[in-house]
């Protein structure tokens, strides 16, 4: 399937599985299956369950609800595990990022703008205003042009950090397979 029509999907499997859960009657993934094929839509078990956990799904003995759709749970944008996700998400896709006057430009690999852009739209980012999600490239667009610094800055920070990590995970395996490869000989 070609990567623009996958993402097409995926995003109207999102935002279907929103409405559908916000105009009530989805018991399960099951009846959610069942009204997604309905409107021609597939999807299996475990796509839903990624889906469901996306969206932030919550399950009650009314069956499936959106996040302060009740009152009792407040919506996320602000909670760590959110902060937790745009960060893991930052750390997977994110290729680079530069600033461009009021606007973050940021750059993933093929197919993956529309998943880390999902993520930044969940957390309340100081002075974003909104994204624009391509297939390989998010417009971040920040209400001046200190935030769309202080935001590539702080993306930018998140992967170096993560890059600072990877190098040395790779420091350590290549040190590991060198002395593994010295005990080798030894023993010979």
């Amino acid at each position: 399937m070609h990567n623009d029509a996958f993402m097409a999907t995926r995003l109207q499997r999102l935002q279907l599985i929103t409405r559908l859960i916000a105009g009530g009657a989805v018991m399960n993934q099951r009846e959610l299956a069942r009204q997604l094929s309905a409107r021609g839509i597939e999807a299996t078990q475990a796509t839903l369950s990624r889906d469901l956990a996306e969206i932030g799904v919550l399950k009650s003995a009314a069956g499936y609800r959106l996040p302060g759709t009740d009152g009792s749970t407040p919506p996320p944008p602000e909670t760590d595990a959110t902060h937790s996700g745009l960060s893991s998400a930052v750390r997977r896709l994110l290729v680079s990022v530069q600033q461009a006057g009021t606007l973050a430009v940021i750059h993933t690999p093929p197919g993956q703008a529309s998943a880390l852009a999902i993520e930044m739209d969940r957390v309340d980012l100081a002075g974003k205003i909104g994204t624009i999600a391509g297939d390989d490239c998010i417009l971040v667009a920040c209400s001046s042009s200190a935030s769309a610094k202080a935001l590539t800055h702080r993306l930018q920070s998140v992967s170096d950090a993560s890059s600072a990590g990877r190098t040395a995970r790779r420091t350590t395996r290549a040190t590991g397979n060198a002395k593994r490869g010295a005990r080798r000989k030894a023993i010979r």
